[in-house]
């Protein structure tokens, strides 16, 4: 007989006490804090919104509740459409890659089709380039599904009739360098 069953009680100390106190909260009421400061007096660094929402999908998918995995996936969505802090996004990135096994993809796809459409703008600012610097070192499986992106949809752009996000056929694409369509030849 296992020592859960004899002795009623379930032991969770491999998980953070905020993050067990969330999945008691979404057992009672159907939702949860996404506003923690931290993870423990012991490591005092701040979590974004988006780390809580990944590490509750972790959560779900480790103790199988699946109504708790599409809330916090909802909600991850949600946030990350309405965020304009790439250091936020790029932070959440080792979460949803190293808490869940790689054959949970639901948040790993929205990570990748959100970093093909914004990674580039992120990029931009220094420091979110060093963190992304160390991302591509520590979870190789972002760069496989975002390299996977490019292969199976070389160009994506806005559909009016289909969808935001449609697979396009290049006919006339502005030069990056002078903005003009068709062929540039530099002078220089």
């Amino acid at each position: 007989m296992p020592q859960e069953a004899s002795s009623g009680v379930y032991e969770m100390s491999d998980d953070p006490l905020p993050m067990v106190k969330n999945l008691v909260d979404y057992l009672y009421t159907l939702d949860y804090n996404e506003n923690l400061r931290t993870l423990n007096q012991e490591c005092p660094s701040p979590i974004s919104g988006l780390q809580v929402h990944a590490r509750m999908f972790a959560l779900a998918d480790k103790y199988d509740i699946k109504a708790l995995q599409v809330l916090s996936s909802e909600k991850y969505s949600n946030m990350l459409e309405s965020s304009s802090i790439g250091s936020e996004f790029l932070g959440s990135i080792p979460d949803v890659y190293t808490l869940t096994p790689p054959s949970v993809k639901a948040l790993r796809d929205k990570v990748a089709r959100f970093a093909r459409i914004n990674l580039e703008n992120y990029l931009q600012d220094p420091s979110s380039r060093e963190v992304y610097k160390r991302i591509a070192i520590d979870v190789p499986d972002f760069l496989q599904d975002l390299l996977d992106l490019y292969i199976m949809n070389p160009l994506t752009g806005f559909c009016y009739r289909c969808n935001p996000l449609s697979t396009m056929q290049a006919l006339q694409t502005p030069c990056h360098k002078c903005g003009l369509s068709g062929i540039c030849y530099d002078s220089e």
